[in-house]
């Protein structure tokens, strides 16, 4: 007796460190001889499969409905002594498995150490930035399923909605992005703030998915340069608004159309200016983009109207609500 609790202390380290394998290997021998037992004790238990698993299963849930049970002597003291036990000892080791393999994915997620490789289809977003990064996913992530967060912050009471999230040592950390599902991913967009590390982040992307779209925000033009001219995969932005970056990520080739914009290098570029448009006789922004043409020989793309600064494609037809400015790019 003295030895009991030795033993239950060694079977319980055992059970710790069983495998799933040889736990559902266990629970078959256990079950296939708690069958034979019944049978050799003549009971009509074991006369049909589907009444022995019902029995067992009952037996081991700790249910014990009492439809069905042995009737011999012989066959309730093996039920006693061996089904009972070795069912319940396998139900409350597949139960505390369930569980423990539950909670652990759940706090692997809540701290950022969860892995999504099997993902795809999904956007990777690279860099957190408070507000600036909520903006980027509300204009990128519709329709492009359940999105990834890398960042070197952490997020675990901040995470923004029906978003998952991957902490890093560093933004261009392999193993990082390979939990992120970068390998499966519609596109990788890198938002970090810091053109030192958004370089490492595109040159690890490029060096180990090179067939990964990956859309990158710089500050400086010519570290976005460098990164145009090294990597295939990569697309640059030099913008100050995260919108910009998300219409970037979403149409091929509209980083182009925002870098050339903003561009103070070159000539076509976007500016704003005050145009008097007081008693004009127009209807439409087609009539009033046509006569700013004729007149100041620029394009308009859109106008305020007014004090309000409300924004339209078409002017307003009271003299009181005349535009007062346009946004124009030079022809």
């Amino acid at each position: 007796m003295m030895q009991l609790p030795r033993i239950l202390k060694t079977a319980v380290e055992l059970a710790a460190r069983m495998s799933w394998r040889t736990a559902l290997l266990a629970a078959a021998a256990h079950f296939t001889t708690s069958w034979a037992g019944l049978s050799l004790a003549g009971e009509a238990i074991a006369g049909s499969a589907a009444d022995m698993i019902y029995y067992y299963a009952t037996t081991g849930t700790t249910v014990g409905y009492g439809d069905l049970s042995p009737a011999s002597p012989a066959g309730r003291l093996f039920a006693a002594f061996w089904i009972m036990p070795g069912a319940i000892a396998s139900f409350a080791w597949f139960l505390g498995q369930g569980i423990s393999l539950t909670t652990t994915a759940a706090r692997k997620a809540a701290t950022g150490m969860a892995s999504y490789e099997a993902r795809s289809g999904h956007n990777v977003f690279i860099g957190y930035i408070p507000g600036q990064t909520e903006t980027l996913i509300a204009e990128t992530e519709p329709g492009h399923g359940r999105g990834v967060i890398i960042t070197t912050q952490n997020l675990e009471a901040r995470v923004p909605a029906n978003l998952d999230w991957v902490r890093a040592e560093a933004h261009s950390d392999v193993d990082a992005l390979r939990r992120a599902g970068i390998a499966g991913a519609a596109r990788a967009i890198l938002m970090i703030g810091d053109d030192d590390a958004t370089t490492s982040a595109c040159l690890s992307l490029a060096g180990s998915w090179p067939d990964t779209e990956v859309v990158a925000l710089f500050n400086d033009r010519g570290k976005a340069e460098l990164i145009d001219r090294t990597c295939a995969n990569v697309r640059t932005v030099v913008a100050p608004a995260s919108r910009l970056l998300a219409r970037a990520a979403c149409s091929q080739h509209a980083e182009r159309v925002v870098d050339r914009l903003l561009s103070r290098q070159v000539d076509d570029a976007l500016r704003t200016a005050p145009y008097g448009a007081e008693g004009l006789d127009v209807t439409t922004f087609g009539e009033l983009q046509a006569l700013i043409i004729a007149n100041a020989g620029v394009t308009p793309i859109g106008v305020t109207y007014g004090e309000s600064g409300e924004r339209t494609g078409r002017p307003r037809t009271s003299p009181s609500g005349a535009a007062r400015g346009s946004r124009r790019r030079r022809r």
